[in-house]
């Protein structure tokens, strides 16, 4: 991961409703006039922290021979949430936000900025413990979504390649590859085949 963010002291709006992730498994998008901060790495432009209307869609159903496994991800983001990747595609579509925008959503530039400072210190804090490992790629994207449990949701997205992490869930999907991991389950699918393990520990493989 880098190393060096930091949030530019511009603070912008969306003019059209926004897209920012195309992936057959998930599905981002924010409402027109949603804030948004870039986030710098030594000057260049590396992300975006969001604040205002927008929903995450992932689609984190595994299917089995016994059945299908898990249920779709659908949340409204009314909460700033962190977005690294296609930053330059992004900011041709922004434009500046005026004090009479930053107020419907309650607010000033001073407390905008604030939350978005400590969005992106809790990502920075979670990259160094154990587990969070990853390497931002151009070509890729990391969202980081506050909870109710003051930690971070993550969706990492690159080509086929997803994985999204919460306090109660993780999810790896790559091609004809899933992986659904519960606190009283592990549901693994494989090219036509799959592995069921619940707690109490029992398993059975179907082809």
């Amino acid at each position: 991961m880098r190393i060096n963010y930091e949030l530019d002291t511009a603070i912008k709006k969306s003019t059209a409703p926004l897209k920012l992730c195309r992936s057959d498994k998930a599905s981002i998008e924010v409402d027109k006039d949603t804030l948004t901060v870039a986030i710098k790495d030594n000057d260049e432009m590396v992300g975006h922290v969001f604040f205002g209307h927008g929903r995450l869609i992932i689609d984190t159903i595994v299917e089995t021979e016994n059945g299908a496994f898990g249920k779709p991800v659908d949340k409204e983001l009314n909460q700033p949430f962190l977005m690294l990747g296609t930053a330059e595609e992004i900011d041709k579509h922004l434009a500046p936000a005026t004090s009479d925008e930053l107020k419907k959503l309650g607010g000033d530039d001073k407390e905008f900025m604030e939350k978005a400072q400590h969005l992106l210190d809790m990502f920075s804090s979670k990259r160094g413990q154990r587990g969070f490992r990853c390497h931002h790629e151009p070509e890729g994207s990391i969202f980081a979504f506050q909870n109710t449990h003051s930690t971070l949701d993550t969706l990492l997205l690159n080509d086929s390649r997803l994985v999204y992490n919460t306090e109660d869930m993780s999810f790896i999907s790559s091609n004809h590859h899933s992986i659904l991991k519960s606190p009283r389950q592990i549901v693994l699918s494989h090219h036509g085949k799959s592995f069921v393990a619940n707690e109490p520990f029992t398993s059975h493989c179907c082809r």
